[in-house]
């Protein structure tokens, strides 16, 4: 699926300028941000719509951020069941990630995640499964 999630973007990018995209930049915390989302319409291949039958548009976010005079590009990709609307797809999944990360925080914070030394991929589970059940 990947593979054809990014061969096909690898062809639009080849072959049109236009492609349909949205861009926001954000200054903070010592970094300037670009993000363009492109979306296209998948066009997908009979195993893939028999697996995934509610792919209707995939979705490349790529970011520019710069600190200080060093600037990186990461692209990633994503697959999305809406119409082409690149405004509200960078909407979506910038929503996404920020449920992740108070996710993340509300572990660490709250039930201590990151201090917990135990090695043992048993223990691990069980203690994550005791400690979220004990913060009800």
């Amino acid at each position: 699926m990947s593979q054809a999630v990014q061969a096909q973007f690898t062809k639009a990018f080849e072959s049109d300028d236009t492609l349909p995209h949205f861009s926001t930049t954000h200054k903070g915390h010592g970094r300037e941000e670009t993000r363009i989302i492109f979306q296209l319409p998948f066009i997908v291949s009979d195993e893939i719509k028999e697996k995934w039958p509610s792919i209707n548009t995939i979705v490349a976010v790529e970011r520019h951020r710069k600190v200080k005079n060093k600037t990186t590009i990461d692209t990633k990709f994503y697959i999305s069941s809406h119409e082409v609307v690149p405004k509200f797809m960078s909407t979506a999944v910038r929503g996404h990630w920020q449920i992740e990360n108070n996710l993340h925080w509300i572990l660490d914070v709250v039930f201590k995640e990151d201090n917990c030394r135990i090695h043992e991929a048993n223990s691990v589970e069980s203690l994550l499964i005791f400690g979220h059940v004990k913060g009800q």
